[in-house]
């Protein structure tokens, strides 16, 4: 691509509407110091993080667990 950057590939599994809202509505109850398993898009694959929310910033749509940040739209599943 002109830019550089490599095109990210289609998801594997895109949320429907349903498991967004749900998804969105267990977003809003983590806080930080909660412990958490994020299941997220990362390139071309989905990993899965655990451990302590280090910082959750509604505002930029981001959460940091332990070092890991991951932007709200790459997440599939978060269990508290």
């Amino acid at each position: 691509s002109p830019s550089g950057r490599i095109p990210r590939r289609p998801r594997i599994h895109e949320l429907t509407d349903e498991e967004a809202l749900a998804l969105s509505r267990t977003i809003m109850q983590v806080k930080k110091g909660d412990l958490v398993r994020v299941t997220y898009y990362d390139w071309d694959t989905y990993r899965t993080v655990s451990g302590i929310v280090a910082r959750i910033d509604f505002a930029f749509r981001r959460i940091q667990v332990v070092k890991t940040v991951i932007g709200f739209d790459d997440i599939l599943a978060i269990k508290r």
